[in-house]
């Protein structure tokens, strides 16, 4: 089994602070027709309610989401029933930027 990445993009908006969306979609397929994939995770740590892990049973945005995870706590066993699993990481970076004037008396 082979990952492939489908996407991976950065945007950029806002114009007193800077917000940066950042993501990559990998998809899994079986080797065999009928086979499910079995996802087991043996570390997870993610920025809490900033970075997201979500998987999706299928090969694109539009399957069923079957996990959400974020912050560092353990995901369970995650099964995709139909040959097909994805994976999107999606993290947030805010950087806020502050004008400071020169005060004189």
């Amino acid at each position: 089994m082979g990952a492939v990445i489908k996407e991976q993009k950065q945007n950029t908006f806002n114009s007193n602070s800077v917000h940066i969306l950042n993501f990559a979609f990998l998809s899994f397929t079986a080797q065999q027709p009928n086979q499910t994939i079995t996802l087991t995770f043996t570390s997870f740590n993610t920025e809490c309610s900033f970075d997201f892990l979500f998987i999706y049973d299928g090969a694109s945005y539009n399957s069923p989401v079957i996990g959400t995870f974020t912050g560092n706590s353990l995901p369970d066993v995650v099964v995709a029933w139909s040959g097909n699993v994805s994976i999107e990481l999606l993290f947030i970076i805010i950087l806020i930027f502050y004008r400071v004037s020169k005060i004189t008396h």
